[in-house]
């Protein structure tokens, strides 16, 4: 048995690596939820990686948009 210990930090970049692929979801193929990817936007912001908060914000914006049905036309 082996018990594996991650950071947050781990967590968000990990995160915004999934993101940045195409893949909205985990390694346990569970679908990111908004509050989760606030708060890695949250952190992004805070370590003024702009870059990647503008990666996140729209894959925030499209993903959860349900005018345009969740899909993303970018």
């Amino acid at each position: 048995m082996s018990i594996k210990i991650k950071t947050l930090e781990f967590l968000f970049e990990d995160t915004y690596s999934r993101i940045e692929n195409g893949l909205p979801y985990s390694l346990n193929l569970k679908s990111y939820s908004p509050e989760l990817i606030k708060q890695v936007l949250d952190y992004f912001e805070k370590k003024e990686e702009f870059e990647k908060c503008i990666i996140i914000n729209k894959f925030l914006q499209n993903r959860f948009n349900h005018e345009e049905n969740y899909f993303n036309k970018s």
